[in-house]
C-alpha cells in the first residue's frame, strides 16, 4: 500500500516498499500472525499487511491512541518510555504495539495460539531496522543477525 507520507525526504515510494518488505517478512516467520501495521503518531497509516476483514486506517488510528495513552501512562507511573504494548483479547488473541522511536509504531495482531515472547523476539530486528529507515535522513545501516 502506498501513502502520501514523507519520510524524511528519502523517496517515499521506496521507503513504503522497504517497509512493506519487513511486514510481509513478519507475516511469513512469525506463527500465527494475521497481519501487521506501521503508523505515524498521529494515526496516520504508513504501511499494511492485514487480511481484508481489518481496516488499516483504524487499525492505525487505534495503535496510535493506545501508544500515545500507554506511553503517558508508563511515563506517570515507572518515570520510564514505553517498551510495548500487549492486549490480550479473550479467546481469540493479542494485538501487540511497540513504538519505533518517536516516528511511528508497529502493531502486531495474533492468534489466541501465538507465543507473545516469540512475538517480542522476532520484532526486535524488523523494529530496528524501521527505526533505522523512518528516523534517519541517510541511507540506514540494517541489522544483521
Amino acid at each position: 500500500m502506498q501513502t502520501d507520507y514523507s519520510i524524511n525526504n528519502q523517496q517515499p515510494d521506496i521507503v513504503i516498499a522497504a517497509v512493506n518488505t519487513y511486514l510481509s517478512a513478519l507475516r511469513r516467520t512469525v506463527p500465527h500472525l494475521l497481519g501487521s501495521i506501521v503508523s505515524a503518531p498521529d494515526g496516520l497509516l504508513i504501511a499494511e499487511d492485514l487480511p481484508d476483514y481489518l481496516e488499516p486506517t483504524a487499525i492505525a488510528a487505534l495503535a496510535a491512541a493506545q501508544t500515545a495513552l500507554t506511553q503517558r501512562f508508563a511515563i506517570t507511573a515507572h518515570g520510564v518510555d514505553l517498551h510495548n504494548v500487549v492486549i490480550h483479547c479473550h479467546r481469540t488473541g493479542a494485538i501487540v504495539i511497540y513504538p519505533i522511536g518517536e516516528s511511528a509504531s508497529l502493531t502486531m495482531i495474533v492468534t489466541v495460539d501465538a507465543a507473545i515472547d516469540r512475538i517480542h523476539r522476532e520484532a526486535q530486528p524488523v523494529l530496528f531496522n524501521l527505526g533505522q529507515l523512518l528516523a534517519l535522513p541517510t541511507t540506514p545501516t540494517l541489522y544483521e543477525h
